[in-house]
């Protein structure tokens, strides 16, 4: 939304590609981003090509199931003013691996602490 763009030219407007230095997990091929300005898509990743156009809508979005292998969460942020909505996309199946690695990882020291706390007790 802040990025410096003139949106009073009479051209087709686009952007440039973002670098790959400044995109994070923005080049992984499980997250995507979306630009539209005027309800025109001016600027998107491979994958953030596919995520549906939404007007006027702000906020997030479940696309599919959590349990389909294409299923995503979709963040839109809407601009009024400027007439720019942006979204950015994360894969529902890498987000579920996410909370399921940091839920084992305190099982595990749970697990593993729980004989040491047993033994201080006794």
């Amino acid at each position: 939304m802040h990025t410096p763009i003139n949106l009073n030219s009479n051209h087709a407007l686009s952007l440039p590609p973002i670098p790959k230095s400044q995109r994070g997990l923005i080049d992984n091929k499980e997250s995507g981003y979306a630009i539209w300005y005027k309800g025109q898509l001016i600027n998107a990743d491979e994958t953030g090509q596919t995520i549906p156009y939404k007007s006027n809508y702000q906020g997030f979005i479940n696309h599919g199931h959590w349990w389909q292998s294409h299923a995503w969460r979709i963040f839109y942020l809407h601009h009024p003013q400027l007439q720019l909505e942006v979204a950015v996309s994360f894969s529902m199946h890498e987000r579920l691996q996410t909370v399921l690695r940091a839920i084992w990882s305190q099982l595990a020291v749970s697990i593993l602490a729980l004989p040491l706390l047993l033994w201080f007790i006794a």
